[in-house]
C-alpha cells in the first residue's frame, strides 16, 4: 500500500478501487493477474472499515473484481485469506468461491 500506483495502477490488467460515502473512504479492494495460475485474477486487500461492515460494500468490491476479470477474459478470481478471518471466509464463499487449500 506503500505506492497504490506502481504496484496496482501502472501493471497491465491491475486495479485498485476504494468505496467512499460521503467523501470518507469506508472499503479498498485491489486486483491483479495471479503468478501462479496465469488464467486467474488475484483479488488483494480487501478491506471495508469496520464501522461500514455488514451495508454490502465488500459484496459490491468482490464483484467490481469479478467484472473487471471477466471483461479482460479471465477464467477465474483467486484469493487467499487468513484462517482466523472467518468473516471474511463466509464472505468468499457467500459470493460463489470455494476453498480449495487450508494453511496454517
Amino acid at each position: 500500500l506503500n505506492n497504490i500506483s506502481e504496484a496496482y495502477m501502472k501493471q497491465k490488467d491491475s486495479c485498485f478501487w476504494v468505496a467512499e460515502i460521503d467523501g470518507l473512504v469506508v472499503g479498498m479492494v485491489a486486483c491483479l493477474p495471479s503468478g501462479s495460475a496465469p488464467e486467474c485474477m488475484e483479488l488483494k486487500r480487501m478491506s471495508v472499515r469496520h464501522s461500514h461492515r455488514r451495508m454490502g460494500i465488500a459484496k459490491v468490491l468482490c464483484q467490481t473484481v469479478a467484472d473487471f476479470a471477466r471483461d479482460r477474459g479471465y477464467l477465474a478470481v483467486i484469493l487467499c485469506t487468513s484462517v482466523v478471518q472467518t468473516a471474511a471466509q463466509k464472505l468468499y464463499e457467500g459470493m460463489g468461491y470455494v476453498k480449495i487449500a487450508e494453511f496454517i
